[in-house]
């Protein structure tokens, strides 16, 4: 499975039935798979959720920092280093496993990895044991992992807006929106007649 969100940017639905898409002016130019024109399907709530928490950062986390011995001299500061360490590297991994050749650098999703992991570790514990003033605030920071992971589900492109340009117009159809547009029935129905006999 891939580590990506898909969105549904520049998507369209499949039209059912549909098969032939005209390419030009001659409807026999091109066959194309439905699948091809609708595109690739955009995660739901759920598969959002197990690809925008970044499980591997977090397994990495916790097999380094329940390895320092808790009555080691220098613990605290090796919790603290292992959190900041793997916080930088949050980024980084997610970049690197959400890569696809072709298609823009997702970073909605790398942006709310690197947010929601430092909220987890605070949640949990980790180095904020080490400061007094934990134990009576803890609670915080499972409220706001709460709120943040449902937040990082429910995410989508345009959801504060941008479904008009700067002008105020409507944005441009995406390519597979205009794919969709164009095609028509695999057999039957009206199509234009082609050939000599077609002309007046």
């Amino acid at each position: 499975m891939s580590r990506r969100i898909e969105y549904g940017e520049g998507s369209a639905p499949a039209v059912p039935g549909q098969a032939k898409l005209m390419l030009g002016d001659d409807p026999g130019a091109g066959i194309v798979d439905p699948a091809a024109v609708a595109g690739i399907q955009p995660d739901n709530y759920v598969s959002k959720l197990a690809k925008g928490i970044p499980a591997e950062v977090i397994a990495l986390y916790l097999g380094v920092i329940n390895a320092v011995p808790v009555k080691d001299p220098s613990y605290k500061t090796a919790v603290w280093t292992v959190a900041a360490v793997t916080a930088v590297c949050t980024p980084v991994y997610m970049y690197l496993a959400t890569r696809v050749p072709g298609k823009k650098t997702s970073w909605p999703q790398i942006w709310i990895a690197t947010v929601v992991f430092p909220i987890w570790v605070y949640a949990t514990g980790g180095p904020f044991t080490t400061l007094s003033w934990y134990q009576d605030k803890h609670w915080v920071g499972a409220i706001v992992l709460s709120f943040a992971t449902f937040l990082a589900g429910a995410y989508r492109p345009g959801i504060f807006g941008g479904g008009e340009t700067k002008d105020g117009s409507a944005p441009a159809a995406a390519p597979a929106a205009v794919a969709a547009a164009a095609v028509v029935p695999a057999s039957g129905g009206d199509e234009a007649p082609t050939g000599s006999g077609g002309s007046l």
